[in-house]
């Protein structure tokens, strides 16, 4: 318990994290029992590599004399469960970009000089027949550089919704001419349709192709998906 969950950085990890600091457990099976009762499939699954990833950088304090801080244990425990999850539905195999894209990461971090990262997220009130489109960019140095909010009429489904944001986002950024970015978002679906190839005569893969051809004329973009916790700011603009 103290090791894992109750000593002071491990508790500023959890406080952190997407899961939250549950205290009060009188033992680790106690502490467990409470995260498989209470939380979400994919809250108990990063529970668990945050734990594993405060163990690792506990040994690495104490026999490599090695600090790391709470921002890397918890995206280390996101992008290897997304490399995890990824390696069991045999989805493509992973290289090192996935480490620079921070695929999977549970909390934002800068982008590397020249590049901006804009964060878009979608939210769909269906007894309204409408959605809400929210993006923010921000640029290497973590600034605010701009957001945008933008609603459409419509029955639309989860990951069409996505899509459309993101489709939505790539044209902002056109009008920007900002020629490197990084566009984060949190459908799996989504992401995996606009890196893996996917096409579609239906209205997702129709979305898709123009996400594709408005990245090719911007310049270089690359797409990254993360946990809600590290899309927050996209997604209470949306929700705004």
């Amino acid at each position: 318990m103290h090791a894992l969950i109750e000593c002071s950085f491990a508790r500023t990890c959890w406080f952190s994290s997407p899961v939250g600091f549950v205290g009060s457990c009188t033992s680790f099976l106690t502490w467990l029992e409470h995260i498989f009762t209470r939380c979400s499939e994919d809250d108990c699954n990063i529970a668990m590599m945050i734990c594993w990833r405060i163990w690792i950088h506990r040994n690495d304090k104490i026999w490599n004399q090695k600090n790391g801080s709470v921002q890397q244990v918890l995206n280390s425990a996101g992008q290897l469960l997304y490399q995890w999850q990824a390696a069991k539905k045999q989805l493509y195999f992973v290289d090192a970009g996935v480490q620079q894209l921070a695929h999977g990461a549970v909390s934002w971090e800068k982008p590397e000089f020249g590049w901006v990262k804009c964060n878009v997220d979608a939210a769909v009130f269906a007894s309204q027949g409408r959605i809400e489109l929210g993006c923010v960019i921000r640029n290497s140095d973590g600034g605010f550089v701009a957001a945008r909010c933008v609603g459409r009429h419509g029955s639309f489904s989860a990951r069409e919704a996505e899509a459309l944001g993101i489709r939505e986002a790539l044209s902002w950024l056109k009008e920007y001419k900002l020629p490197c970015v990084i566009v984060k978002m949190d459908c799996l679906q989504v992401f995996q349709a606009l890196t893996e190839g996917f096409s579609g005569p239906n209205g997702f893969g129709l979305i898709i192709e123009d996400c594709r051809e408005l990245a090719l004329v911007i310049g270089e973009v690359k797409f990254s998906f993360v946990r809600r916790s590290a899309n927050f700011a996209a997604h209470s603009v949306a929700r705004a």
